[in-house]
């Protein structure tokens, strides 16, 4: 077990958990872009259901009538036997929902949960950071989900789990169950809207994690060309990535080759090169002269800077 500030991470063998969740209200939220069977059991447990107007469809409206067939769906958990048969015979299924028993007494709990989740699966990054306006965040990949609880204060944690006990994955064949709890809950929780407002610090959490395999690349070319940044946190080496790519795709230096060039500049010179007067007479210059790009000039211009600095 880990034990965070505010979250507490179990792997609980398998039987354990079987036995502490008889008689608890479980769900799981499956992802039927992998598995098309998915559907077919949602619409099944529709046609069983005694609620009129049920939905299990995570996607709504317009949206939900477009996408079904790329939409996680919202099951009870009935039977672990077909569970495990027909939902989490493959990694990356989905994940499990433990509802609070209190929840559970509502006269439709999926629906209630239902609502829930689409509050979190509908999000807005702050205006500041420059993203192109609300998005859609899968919560139902349990690497994505931990990467926002991690960056969640206890404020923001509250309110995700909302009527939630625990979020747990297992798949088949696998010995023990990942499992997340909430120490404890805040007083507060944020305003229930729609798309949901995540912080800046959540926001960068999940642009990092979506572009983590790019980043590795440019911050292990960082570490084999500027030995300072060996020295630096995993966090702070994040958070400068993060600041200068959109710096740099801000200021049209959008290929791979541009961007390691500029975050080279950014390392030798500071994050405010841009604003020195011989880098503001390079950014003026068309995307290209001839044969030279924008960067190109820029980075020959910044070598010329260093030349005249004193040696030694």
């Amino acid at each position: 077990m880990t034990d965070s500030h505010l979250l507490i991470f179990d792997r609980v063998p398998l039987s354990e958990w079987q036995e502490n969740a008889q008689d608890k209200p479980i769900f799981v939220l499956a992802e039927s872009v992998i598995n098309p069977q998915i559907r077919t059991l949602a619409d099944k447990a529709l046609n069983e259901s005694p609620s009129e107007n049920q939905e299990n469809c995570l996607y709504w409206g317009e949206m939900g009538r477009v996408h079904a067939s790329i939409s996680p769906y919202l099951l009870k958990l009935d039977s672990w036997e077909d569970f495990e048969e027909t939902i989490a015979f493959q990694p990356n299924w989905g994940i499990i929902l433990t509802l609070n028993e209190d929840k559970a007494k509502y006269e439709n709990p999926l629906f209630y949960l239902l609502n829930h989740i689409r509050e979190w699966t509908f999000i807005e990054p702050p205006k500041e950071s420059g993203d192109q306006g609300p998005m859609l965040l899968r919560l139902s990949d349990w690497d994505v989900l931990q990467v926002l609880l991690n960056a969640s204060n206890d404020v923001e944690l509250t309110s995700l789990f909302g009527p939630i006990e625990a979020f747990a994955y297992w798949h088949k064949d696998q010995d023990d169950v990942q499992q997340i709890r909430l120490k404890a809950k805040a007083q507060q929780t944020l305003t229930h809207r729609s798309p949901q407002l995540i912080s800046e610090t959540q926001n960068s959490a999940l642009r990092a994690f979506a572009h983590r395999h790019q980043h590795k690349k440019y911050a292990d070319h960082l570490k084999k060309h500027h030995g300072e940044v060996k020295n630096w946190s995993d966090e702070d080496l994040s958070s400068f990535l993060l600041r200068n790519i959109d710096t740099a795709n801000q200021l049209k230096f959008n290929t791979e080759k541009d961007v390691v060039r500029y975050l080279s500049l950014a390392t030798v010179f500071g994050e405010q090169f841009v604003e020195t007067p011989w880098a503001k007479q390079q950014l003026k210059k068309p995307a290209a002269i001839g044969t030279q790009s924008r960067m190109d000039m820029l980075y020959q211009r910044a070598l010329e800077e260093l030349d005249k600095e004193p040696k030694g």
